[in-house]
């Protein structure tokens, strides 16, 4: 099942007030504000202002046709290597040389004094999925369902690569998904990379995501691209279906 957050609010393209956040973070109401203004900050700087969000509409608009394919707010990885700061992340088809790129299409160094990160993940798609009834290996699921955060181990059982251990590293990614030949918007997602190998790969999707610990619900598996793995966050998907876990 694929969700898309309601939240979608006006950005301005002010700079962030105060000095940037590192170490892990929660996802929290506090937590996506200020990813969505550091988001809507770079959007501005990529897109134009008519990147940033209306009432009504998503929190941030990324052209189709773009090399870029999401924008998030997450850790920082340096030469491979996850570092313990923050991020603005963004997430691209294919990272290319900057003498193949407009001005406009540079991805700035930083946002705010926040780093950015360019990430390589290819098209991100959606595979059809087959959900099982109950999460094999990993035991019965415990509630209540918790928010994510920053570092937070996952685990997940799916259809192609069975049971996987991850890591999230995007508690608000914005990102265009391709359905077919069309384009799906979503925002505040999670990204999850996996640990030792892929956290999913094609027909994983539907898989319910839990805290490596406790099993308590996360997310809700829909998309991957490149070594990243996308979940819809398991509050939406509770709040927009009007459902419960039992």
């Amino acid at each position: 099942m694929i969700m898309k957050s309601k939240r979608a609010r006006r950005v301005a393209a002010t700079a962030v007030a105060g000095p940037p956040p590192t170490g892990g973070a929660t996802r929290t109401a506090a937590t996506l504000e200020k990813a969505r203004a550091y988001k809507g900050e770079i959007a501005a700087k990529l897109f134009g202002v008519r990147a940033l969000a209306v009432p009504g509409e998503p929190g941030v608009k990324i052209p189709e046709k773009s090399n870029i394919v999401g924008i998030g707010f997450g850790a920082k990885a340096t030469n491979g290597s996850t570092t313990d700061g923050l991020a603005v992340r963004v997430y691209v088809r294919t990272k290319l040389p900057k003498s193949q790129l407009a001005g406009a299409e540079l991805v700035p160094p930083a946002v705010n004094d926040l780093p950015t990160d360019l990430i390589a993940v290819g098209d991100i798609r959606v595979n059809p999925a087959d959900v099982l009834p109950e999460i094999l290996t990993i035991g019965p699921v415990v509630l209540p369902d918790m928010p994510a955060s920053l570092y937070q181990s996952v685990r997940k059982h799916g259809r192609t690569t069975l049971h996987t251990i991850g890591v999230i590293m995007d508690i608000s990614a914005d990102i265009n998904v391709l359905y077919g030949s069309n384009t799906a918007h979503f925002e505040d997602q999670l990204a999850i990379v996996g640990a030792g190998s892929s956290f999913s790969s094609g027909g994983d999707s539907g898989s319910l995501v839990v805290d490596g610990v406790t099993r308590r619900p996360v997310g809700l598996l829909f998309a991957g691209g490149g070594s990243m793995t996308f979940t819809n966050p398991i509050d939406q998907v509770i709040s927009r279906l009007r459902i419960q876990i039992v």
